[in-house]
């Protein structure tokens, strides 16, 4: 990867802003230990897949902006090295949303429900339609919202 390109996306991933709270509590909930940054998780991400086939959050932040296979391991590693779950986390989800023109500041006043179909919507838009798929969405919101309702007694 060329020298200039690396440092322009490490200086990105820094400087994305952080999420709200509330927001890492739900992927979390959707994804439990996702966003632990201990070795040992790390390495069992890499190797086998969580039940809902989500890779950590770094995995995640590198794969859609970065096509050439021999450029994604050596990012990966570079990236886990530098920054934790939490981190990779907001550089992922800034960069999706702008796709959307929305900005992080924006997801401060989301309702947990709105912020769970923008997860879901994140990790596969075709799949969490609402406009094509209402009952299997409000079913996937549902049961998260139970999941975050569960956590909290």
């Amino acid at each position: 990867m060329d020298k200039t390109i690396k440092e322009e996306f490490l200086t990105d991933m820094k400087n994305s802003p952080q999420l709200p709270e509330r927001f890492y509590q739900i992927y979390e909930a959707m994804y439990p230990n996702s966003l632990n940054s201990s070795f040992e998780r790390h390495l069992l991400f890499h190797k086998i897949d969580s039940k809902d086939g989500k890779s950590c959050a770094c995995t995640e932040a590198v794969y859609p902006f970065y096509v050439k296979t021999t450029e994604i391991i050596p990012i990966i590693n570079i990236v886990e090295s530098n920054f934790t779950q939490r981190k990779c986390l907001d550089y992922y989800v800034d960069k999706r949303i702008k796709e959307n023109k929305i900005d992080v500041e924006n997801l401060y006043s989301l309702s947990d429900e709105e912020i769970i179909l923008l997860l879901l919507q994140i990790e596969n838009p075709s799949y969490y339609n609402k406009k094509r798929n209402p009952d299997r969405v409000q079913a996937r919101i549902n049961e998260i919202s139970n999941i975050l309702n569960n956590n909290l007694n």
